[in-house]
């Protein structure tokens, strides 16, 4: 029997005074790069996949943005939950 994808969606307040620059999208290319599922972000009426950082840099992404994060896959709450977990922690480095 096959077992069917499974999607997840939460969404998040982007409050890293810089926004989304080069440093956070290469983290969140990283995290995401972790999971099986196929990850995605959406803002600004963008939707964009998480396998390139140049991509997320097009989400114009600043400080209050709300981000939907969604993944699709066997592994996409805890991939969802990771890249909400970053966002919310303002991306230490």
């Amino acid at each position: 029997m096959k077992q069917t994808a499974q999607k997840f969606t939460k969404r998040v307040i982007l409050t890293n005074e810089d926004g989304l620059h080069m440093r956070p999208a290469t983290m969140i290319y990283e995290c995401a790069a972790k999971f099986q599922s196929e990850v995605e972000l959406e803002a600004n009426g963008r939707v964009v996949g998480t396998h390139s950082v140049m991509e997320l840099l097009l989400l114009a992404a600043i400080k209050g943005t709300v981000i939907t994060v969604s993944a699709e896959g066997p592994d996409s709450e805890e991939a969802v939950n990771a890249v909400v977990d970053l966002i919310c922690s303002e991306f230490p480095y």
